[in-house]
């Protein structure tokens, strides 16, 4: 063999060795190893009748369901296109990846006492959550703070606050709800304290719409009652929906422990007048008040009394949390346990005491004790 011969071939045998090495280099390179969370670029390298494999530059491949995909991207999804993906299991009894388009929450799954959680009868509503994805739910029960829904043998709730009468098929009678189905979509999901809620807003058209924005906050209006539920009443203002939740049908605050029981009062076909307190836009409907049509009575009451008053009340009450007084004999007053000094007072007992303050909220007249002497206080 010539010189030159010789010379080509080692040159060839290093060049080889050189594309070799590289392509180790390369290799070696690749990721071996990935995370539950962590996200990635797939590229589409096959599609199937219900999976799409990405190669993630690893020595696995990874598995998109295309149920993550809205109708259209699958139908504009082809080879060689990238997608950011999030990995769920960083490898199956396959040795593939296990990839979404959507980022899964990292969840114990361990529930309350302890008790483990079957998250797969979870996940899908926590993909729902992101995708916007709806469910239809059965009714199985009707209170004062919205519905009970069963989704595949898990209870959800729907807050009245989501619930119009649109969304229950205008049905006024809605003790017939029980046992029928709707429409939903899920707003929160937490599989470890078995809670599950969701929405039935309906979609509005542009008319329905128009004809809410007609209305302004504070204008009076009359409608007409469509229905009495435990959490509210259903009114129809010229055909926009309205509603009257319980604590807006009267100033008077019920007794601890019990509710307001709207249909002792109320019945489907009567007319009231109210006052529009807000619009919402999402449900399409108002936002009603009737005790706003007259004045705070407890206002009136009140308007006499000024912080630091000296004023004479009956003891109605006492609890560890403080002692209840009546003024003036219906006006209520409330000496919290933490302000009343070493002072002891009994049931019936007629005393002075200091006015701390007003409590519009809670409606009652904030006490402090009256102290008739000084014996036992530093002054600094």
């Amino acid at each position: 063999m010539s010189k030159n011969s010789k010379k080509i071939t080692t040159q060839q045998s290093t060049s080889n060795s050189s594309v070799m090495d590289q392509l180790m280099s390369s290799y070696d390179n690749r990721k071996l190893q990935f995370n539950r969370g962590e996200q990635v670029i797939g590229e589409v390298i096959n599609i199937t009748d219900s999976e799409i494999i990405l190669d993630l530059k690893a020595k696995a491949e990874g598995i998109l369901s295309k149920k993550d995909l809205t109708l259209e991207k699958q139908q504009n999804l082809k080879h060689g296109d990238k997608l950011d993906v999030y990995v769920v299991s960083p490898e199956n009894e396959s040795g593939q990846i296990i990839v979404s388009m959507f980022k899964q929450e990292i969840i114990s799954n361990r529930g309350r006492g302890g008790k483990k959680v079957d998250m797969s009868k979870w996940q899908k509503f926590i993909q729902a959550k992101e995708t916007g994805n709806s469910y239809t739910g059965e009714i199985s029960e009707i209170n004062r703070g919205g519905l009970i829904v069963s989704i595949d043998g898990i209870r959800g709730f729907i807050p009245s606050s989501q619930v119009s009468l649109k969304s229950l098929n205008n049905q006024t009678n809605l003790s017939d709800l029980v046992g029928k189905e709707l429409r939903l979509s899920v707003i929160e999901v937490d599989p470890n304290n078995n809670k599950l809620v969701f929405s039935s807003r309906p979609i509005l058209k542009d008319e329905e719409k128009k004809e809410l924005a007609s209305f302004q906050t504070g204008q009076e209006i009359t409608g007409k009652i469509l229905a009495v539920t435990p959490f509210g009443l259903f009114i129809d203002v010229d055909g926009v929906e309205g509603i009257i939740y319980p604590q807006e049908t009267t100033w008077e605050a019920p007794a601890e422990g019990v509710e307001i029981d709207l249909s002792k009062e109320f019945k489907p076909g009567g007319e009231v007048s109210a006052k529009v307190t807000g619009i919402d836009d999402n449900l399409g409907r108002l936002n009603l008040s009737l005790r706003q049509m007259t004045k705070d009575p407890f206002t009136e009451m009140t308007e006499k009394y000024q912080v630091d008053d000296v004023v004479t009340g009956v003891v109605s009450n006492i609890s560890q949390n403080g002692v209840d007084v009546k003024l003036d004999g219906d006006v209520p007053g409330f000496l919290p346990a933490d302000k009343m000094e070493g002072q002891s007072y009994q049931m019936g007992q007629k005393t002075n005491f200091l006015v701390d303050s007003v409590d519009s909220k809670n409606r009652r007249i904030n006490l402090a004790p009256f102290l008739t002497s000084t014996v036992g206080l530093l002054y600094k």
